[in-house]
């Protein structure tokens, strides 16, 4: 989407979906496709703000973030590969279309958030935004090994279990088939059943964003971060319907550090800290 003049200020979309789901004209998790449709239109902040607006889609689930390793060394992170891509395809097309490649700002929100932070440490995606806007989202990415398992719990149920041929076995089956069996855990809630995403690869993710970030070697252009309003509605409440007494939201506090330490080693929370989460955010039901 466009307004008229040359050389417009651009905003690149990169949707959320807990890396298993969503696009870039829509997010519906919990609901059919068909009724939720394109609610990331970029019409108003076009025709308001005078920028171009673009929106891409990147593989998701193991078909984005399984990882593997054969005698060329490791492969993964394939998703956030495909958002660099559409990235690199704007900087050589935006003239056509009146953008100005200088001045492409990205921003996303939760997995599209979380993005935001591996684009902004990731050496491999520098000079492709003067800016970048994360809502929701958070500097993680998994440990190699822990994704190497997951991968192959998830190749063994389509039966590829050789590790030297596993990705050449996993491109012989269905994608239908496999989508079904790429949910990890017991929980009828996609986001929360869901475990793909950034991994640490050692190339494209030298280490985990979080230490990145900390030692102050990120990309140098300016960047917002922020929480959208009750985002973490969509976390609890296809668990807790009829909401949570406290010992079930002390367990769930619990479970969501638990969580965090998978994805981010340097951040955890010990039980003096968990305690503070408690006072600072009470349960209101008895």
């Amino acid at each position: 989407m466009t307004t008229a003049g040359k050389g417009l200020a651009v905003m690149v979309w990169i949707h959320g979906g807990a890396f298993i789901t969503g696009a870039g004209s829509s997010l519906a998790p919990m609901v059919p496709a068909t009724a939720l449709t394109n609610i990331y239109n970029g019409c108003t902040l076009s025709t308001f703000h005078n920028v171009m607006v673009a929106s891409l889609n990147y593989r998701l689930g193991p078909l984005g973030f399984a990882t593997f390793e054969d005698e060329n060394g490791r492969a993964g992170n394939f998703g956030m590969k495909d958002q660099r891509q559409a990235l690199v395809w704007l900087q050589n097309e935006l003239p056509a279309f009146g953008g100005e490649p200088a001045k492409v700002t990205i921003f996303g929100e939760s997995a599209g958030g979380e993005s935001m932070f591996y684009h902004m440490a990731s050496p491999l995606s520098k000079g492709l935004f003067r800016g970048a806007i994360s809502e929701s989202g958070f500097p993680a990415a998994h440990d190699w090994s822990y994704r190497q398992e997951l991968t192959r719990s998830f190749a063994s149920k389509l039966q590829c279990n050789d590790k030297a041929s596993l990705r050449e076995c996993l491109r012989t089956k269905d994608v239908n088939s496999a989508w079904q069996k790429a949910s990890i855990g017991n929980t009828s809630n996609a986001l929360l059943a869901a475990d793909w995403g950034p991994v640490v690869d050692g190339v494209d993710m030298p280490e985990t964003p979080a230490k990145i970030f900390y030692d102050g070697r990120s990309h140098s252009v300016p960047f917002m971060a922020g929480s959208n309003t009750n985002e973490a509605n969509l976390m609890v409440w296809p668990l807790y319907e009829l909401g949570m007494n406290k010992s079930q939201f002390k367990g769930f506090v619990q479970k969501i550090a638990d969580d965090y330490r998978r994805h981010n080693s340097m951040i955890t929370l010990n039980a003096a800290e968990i305690e503070k989460v408690d006072a600072k955010y009470p349960a209101s039901t008895g």
